[in-house]
């Protein structure tokens, strides 16, 4: 082989090894910057206290400072079970939207108005926040979600509403283990 074959061959195996890296590098990270956007955003540690209510039902949380843990906002205030609490707050701090709905939608038929379900979010130092959860999307996917003081309606994924959900229906109390089992 002579001195130009040799060039060629060489030019073309890095043009091919440069275009094997370029695929594989884009099929495994995602596109920068195409994150969607957040339904809202606050900042978990501003977050001192959690109502969800939900059919009738209601669960209240507080954030106790000087045990430095969640407990239960009632008159025995126990603390929360911490292994189904754990990342509340980071949750609570703002899901992701998946779609925004135009405007003039029908709120009682998305289960908004009334809600399906409320969230109360307590923070330091500015005051409550306020979402309505209503029902699933029809293919289930997604819950239609609001702000209370505002009209737009948001599709949020459907297991950040049903773990919200799930505060009241499976409150996060500590369970006792039994002393009679081995």
């Amino acid at each position: 082989m002579n001195r130009k074959e040799t060039v060629v061959l060489v030019l073309i195996l890095m043009a091919a090894f440069g275009a094997v890296v370029g695929y594989l590098q884009t099929r495994s990270d995602p596109p920068r910057g195409t994150a969607p956007p957040f339904f809202y955003e606050i900042e978990a540690t501003d977050i001192v206290s959690v109502r969800v209510e939900q059919g009738g039902m209601a669960e209240s949380f507080v954030w106790d400072e000087e045990a430095e843990e969640w407990r239960f906002d009632d008159e025995v205030g126990e603390s929360v079970d911490e292994e189904r609490w754990g990342g509340m707050p980071v949750l609570l701090a703002g899901p992701r939207i998946e779609r925004t709905l135009p405007d003039g939608l029908e709120l009682d038929a998305l289960g908004l108005e009334p809600p399906m379900a409320s969230v109360i979010i307590g923070l330091e130092p500015s005051g409550e926040f306020r979402v309505l959860i209503g029902r699933r999307t029809p293919d289930g996917s997604a819950h239609y979600v609001k702000q209370s003081n505002n009209d737009t309606v948001f599709l949020v994924n459907a297991a950040w509403g049903d773990v919200i959900s799930r505060l009241v229906t499976e409150p996060p109390r500590v369970v006792e283990a039994d002393s009679d089992t081995p």
